[in-house]
C-alpha cells in the first residue's frame, strides 16, 4: 500500500539522517581510541623501564601492583610519578631541614621554631637552645 510505502520511505530518510550524523563520530571515536592505545602503551613502556631501573615501590610483584590489577597503565604511571615526586619533595625537606641545623649550629644560631633564630653563646649546646628573657643571646 502507499502509506506504508510512505512510512518505509520516512523511516528510511530519519536513519540517513542518524547515519550523517555519526559518520564524522566515528573517525572521531577512531582517532581517540587510537590516541588512548598509544598513551597506554607508552605508559607501560614507562612503567617498565622504572621496575627494571629498581625505583622504590615498583618492583614486579609488589603487593600495591596486585590491588591495582585493574587500573590502566596511563593511571599507574601517573600514580607512581605522583609517589615518586613527593618522596623526592620529602627527602627534598628532610635535607633542607638538615642543612639548615647543621648551618645554623655552625654559625651559632638557634633555628628551632622556638628559639626565633637567636644567637646563641659560643659552644653551647643546641640542648641550650633557648631565647632568654631578655630575648638576646643567652
Amino acid at each position: 500500500s502507499a502509506g506504508e510505502l510512505r512510512q518505509l520511505r520516512i523511516q528510511v530518510d530519519k536513519l540517513r539522517e542518524r547515519l550523517d550524523f555519526m559518520a564524522p563520530m566515528l573517525s572521531l571515536l577512531n582517532f581517540t581510541q587510537d590516541f588512548f592505545q598509544r598513551v597506554e602503551c607508552e605508559a607501560s613502556v614507562q612503567l617498565m623501564r622504572l621496575k627494571n631501573a629498581n625505583v622504590a615501590g615498583l618492583q614486579s610483584g609488589s603487593e600495591k601492583e596486585v590491588v591495582d590489577s585493574k587500573m590502566v597503565d596511563t593511571a599507574k604511571w601517573l600514580h607512581s610519578m605522583t609517589d615518586i615526586v613527593i618522596g623526592l619533595q620529602t627527602t627534598t625537606a628532610d635535607l633542607g631541614s638538615s642543612v639548615r641545623s647543621v648551618v645554623s649550629a655552625s654559625i651559632g644560631v638557634d633555628s628551632t621554631p622556638a628559639g626565633g633564630g637567636h644567637l646563641l653563646r659560643p659552644g653551647a649546646h643546641p640542648s641550650a637552645w633557648a631565647p632568654s628573657a631578655g630575648g638576646g643571646a643567652s
